[in-house]
């Protein structure tokens, strides 16, 4: 199973070392912006200016508002290129980068910010749509997979799932201040699949 990568830019190691630095700058104005003075700090003009680069080539490389803001919460794509067929070994490669980024203050940080400003700002409620849906579709591609391979029992739902074991994790690092790692992955996962083992 594959799936295809939705990112604003290229992997690392088809862009140009110039490109590359540039892009850098862009992301890290972004998410300057973003901590100095929220998500309506951040705007193309403001990121040019900050990474001395032009308009155009932030337009170029981030076409909206929401690109930029979502390249400023400098979140990992927690979904792999292709999955290998082990249900356990493929749910914790999506949760894995999930958890990293959530145990670092500041990322979780934007990430909360992200969050909180979708609910009002449609073209960022717009991008977390993309991130939910995509999860979703991918999610239910491995879970139907694992049913097929006897792995998983019939009739799990895909949003009961995205919602519990990436609330568990996002509830541990925004609201209860518990640890969040690979380990309470690994936890969380196991306990989602003996309850959900085949009868």
């Amino acid at each position: 199973m594959t799936n295809t990568d939705t990112a604003d830019r290229s992997t690392a190691s088809d862009v140009d070392p110039r490109t590359e630095r540039t892009l850098r700058a862009i992301e890290q104005a972004a998410r300057q912006l973003l901590d100095q003075g929220g998500p309506d700090a951040v705007t193309h003009v403001n990121v040019a200016s900050t990474a001395k680069v032009s308009r155009t080539t932030v337009y170029k490389h981030h076409p909206t508002r929401s690109s930029l803001i979502r390249a400023s919460i400098e979140f990992q794509d927690p979904f792999p290129e292709e999955f290998t067929g082990d249900l356990r070994a493929d749910l914790m490669a999506m949760m894995g980068h999930i958890v990293d980024d959530l145990a670092d203050q500041e990322k979780a940080h934007r990430f909360a910010t992200f969050l909180e400003r979708s609910y009002s700002d449609p073209e960022l409620e717009g991008a977390a749509d993309q991130i939910v849906c995509r999860g979703r579709d991918l999610l239910a591609e491995l879970l139907e997979h694992g049913v097929r391979t006897g792995q998983l029992r019939e009739g799990v739902e895909p949003s009961y799932v995205m919602s519990g074991l990436i609330g568990t994790f996002v509830f541990r690092a925004l609201l209860s201040g518990e640890p969040v790692n690979r380990d309470v992955a690994a936890d969380v996962i196991d306990h989602f699949l003996t309850h959900h083992a085949p009868t």
